[in-house]
């Protein structure tokens, strides 16, 4: 007999972090994101949360990648995805950044914007390639990337072994890096079919690894080498390195890269899981980690611990490992203040009405990730189900309201992001964790074989009907090219016209139709089911 209960709480029950509570975080990490790495972490989170179809975690392809280059039409397909998201408004918040940026380049320089950091701006890289895509006039976002991509392999201090520094002036290893650095590295290489740049961005976060990671607990210590050291396990900084890990893992196998990349893919599984079965133990009864994960002395942070929650449903789907999947669920529940199926959202009044493309995302995520993962059974790789244990050491925790998030939308409490070991009041990066918590969650669920009318090949979980990369697309060779002289990064794309503002009523009227649909095909996956 067919169990119909998750199939029916996945069709009727309400997300646990509504969409009304989305917007407000979204808001106002718009509002506080105005450094380097602030962002090039908001335009991640904004990719995952509103395109899926071009966020390396849930897209099939990557434009000029081995998974397109041998198909001129299906790389054609690729690229229009990206510019069909541009059109449908999915890509405004991106786009638009990359073009700020630029704007306010000082002419002749290499890096996408001064700092100190030689990472932290290359954070921003990864938005210049897609915009680039989308043929979006005005700025010369190839240039850009493949300047600052210049910047990084021919200009910055690099160590003894060739590790790249975090500093521009002097040989500095920063766990932050990681989230920075490689996974430009890795989708430049991507774009551009070159096999030696998704080599380099293993390479690094192997010499990485090897300064920074904590031989005791396999936890990463935030910095090493150069004139100032904290040899502290911050907690921000292992969601850094996690997070960074799997979106290098998820590009190579977006790009079709996958079989040719075997040892670095395990050690990316490896790499992941150690600072996952380092951390976790090490949360407090409040379900937050400290600052400082095993410092008792420090303050308790929601921003890090949010980035470990994200980064834990992301190593699910990645590499199959659901170890500290539990947890994470009591964690995200404590972050986001929600009981089962509830369906408060106090915080709904404090937002304006959405219109046009903020009303889509919305519709959107209402259809999609009704499910409490406290209410599934897990799946094994082959998605048979599994039973639901309280076996971790955390399980005394417990959902409650939250006093983690702010009427008004914000993240509490925060380590200051601008001096990491003060508490702050607000976090630009934080309120990207909780998008990023919130958008690896649901594409768990949606990774699960409980989900109402899967398309062959799976769906993207936060925008309907795009279909994600299977993990082992099929393989054609690279042309070997070396770390310089890659070519331009749009793979033979040039500037091309915007999108006019009849394209995006057009394109307004076609998706809010298709959601509709999606709707129409979920209730009658139920009744058919039932049936």
């Amino acid at each position: 007999m067919r169990n119909l209960f998750p199939l029916v709480l996945y069709a009727l029950s309400v997300s646990a972090l509504s969409p009304a509570t989305v917007e407000l975080v979204k808001a106002r990490l718009k509002d506080a994101a105005k450094k380097s790495w602030e962002l090039g972490t908001r335009a991640q989170a904004l990719l995952e949360l509103e395109a899926p179809s071009v966020s390396v975690f849930t897209a099939s392809s990557i434009p000029g990648s081995p998974a397109t280059s041998s198909s001129p039409s299906l790389n054609s397909t690729t690229l229009n995805v990206a510019r069909l998201a541009f059109t449908n408004g999915q890509l405004d918040d991106v786009v638009g950044l990359s073009h700020e940026i630029l704007a306010s380049k000082q002419p002749g320089t290499l890096p996408l914007m001064r700092d100190g950091s030689s990472a932290d701006p290359a954070s921003n890289g990864v938005g210049m390639i897609i915009a680039n895509w989308t043929e979006a006039q005005g700025s010369d976002f190839a240039a850009a990337a493949s300047d600052q991509l210049t910047w990084l392999l021919s200009h910055v201090p690099r160590s003894s072994k060739g590790a790249i520094s975090h500093r521009n002036s002097e040989v500095q290893l920063w766990s932050d890096f990681i989230y920075m650095v490689p996974p430009f590295l890795a989708y430049y290489g991507a774009s551009t079919s070159n096999a030696t740049l998704i080599t380099e961005a293993h390479n690094q976060i192997k010499l990485y690894r090897d300064v920074l990671r904590d031989k005791t607990t396999g936890v990463w210590q935030h910095i090493r080498q150069g004139s100032f050291e904290d040899r502290g396990l911050w907690s921000t900084g292992n969601g850094w390195a996690a997070m960074g890990i799997m979106r290098v893992a998820a590009t190579i196998r977006a790009a079709g890269y996958s079989s040719q990349f075997t040892d670095e893919m395990n050690d990316f599984g490896t790499w992941t899981g150690e600072v996952l079965d380092g951390m976790w133990p090490l949360i407090t009864e409040d379900g937050l980690f400290y600052n400082y994960a095993n410092d008792s002395k420090s303050f308790l942070d929601a921003a890090g611990t949010a980035l470990m929650v994200a980064s834990t449903y992301r190593a699910a789907v990645m590499f199959n490992n659901t170890k500290h999947l539990d947890v994470a669920e009591k964690v995200y529940k404590i972050i986001s203040g929600t009981e089962v199926n509830s369906t408060s959202s106090s915080s709904t009044s404090s937002i304006a009405e959405p219109t046009g493309s903020t009303r889509k995302h919305r519709a959107v995520r209402q259809v999609h990730h009704h499910v409490q993962l406290s209410q599934l059974k897990h799946t094994n790789g082959n998605h048979e189900l599994l039973e639901h244990t309280d076996a971790h050491p955390s399980a005394h925790l417990s959902s409650r309201a939250s006093t983690h998030l702010t009427s008004e939308g914000w993240l509490t409490p925060v380590v200051d992001p601008h001096s990491f070991k003060k508490l702050g009041e607000h976090s630009a990066e934080g309120q990207a964790f909780v998008i990023m918590m919130y958008t690896s969650r649901n594409d768990y669920l949606s990774h699960s074989k409980l989900k109402v009318g899967a398309r062959p090949g799976g769906t993207g979980a936060n925008v309907v009907g795009f279909s994600t990369t299977n993990g082992n697309g099929d393989l054609n060779s690279t042309n070997g090219s070396g770390l310089t002289g890659v070519g331009n990064v749009g793979a033979g794309l040039t500037s091309g016209s915007g999108s006019t503002a009849e394209q995006r009523k057009n394109a307004d009227y076609k998706a809010a139709s298709f959601e509709v649909g999606t709707i129409i095909g979920a209730v009658g996956a139920v009744l058919a089911w039932v049936m």
